[in-house]
């Protein structure tokens, strides 16, 4: 059976960021540097979400190789979306692509994202996308979360580009 493409509503993509979503699942892919502006989007990106599946909700948070350390300002935007987005998410999946330097640094700003802000939902950092993809489908059944990311790639970086390891 060839799997199909998602139905990947596009919120909001630019050169930096992608913010979309598909049935249950939310895509936030930075690839650039990360603004105030698109992680509050991003925090109605997923309120929305929410309201349409309430306890459900999964979230896939992919920060490119690129994408430079987040400043303190889009940090706490950051704890603003984990701190407004807990009621309803289910699972979020954090993918730090690239160099074991940079996973690194992603797994370590979520730490201290999850330090700050408790959430009672599942965290979990990954190394690539495949990875956080695995994850999600032992951790809550629902809709094909690598096509859907693959649908987000494409958006995002343009057809046929294989940047992202899957």
């Amino acid at each position: 059976m060839v799997a199909t493409a998602t139905a990947l509503r596009v919120i909001s993509c630019d050169d930096a960021h992608l913010i979309a979503t598909s049935d249950r699942i939310g895509v936030l892919w930075w690839k650039g540097e990360v603004t105030v502006a698109s992680v509050l989007c991003a925090c109605t990106a997923v309120r929305d979400l929410v309201k349409q599946h309430p306890q459900n909700a999964g979230i896939l948070a992919i920060m490119d190789d690129e994408v430079p350390m987040p400043s303190e300002p889009v940090r706490n935007a950051m704890g603003q979306l984990m701190r407004e987005g807990v009621r309803g998410v289910h699972s979020v999946a954090v993918v730090g692509e690239g160099r074991i330097f940079h996973q690194t640094a992603v797994r370590s700003v979520v730490t201290g994202l999850l330090l700050v802000v408790r959430v009672p939902f599942l965290v979990k950092v990954f190394g690539t996308v495949d990875e956080a993809c695995a994850w999600f489908s032992t951790v809550s059944p629902g809709p094909p979360v690598r096509m859907i990311a693959r649908d987000a790639r494409e958006r995002l970086f343009g057809p046929g580009v294989t940047r992202s390891r899957f």
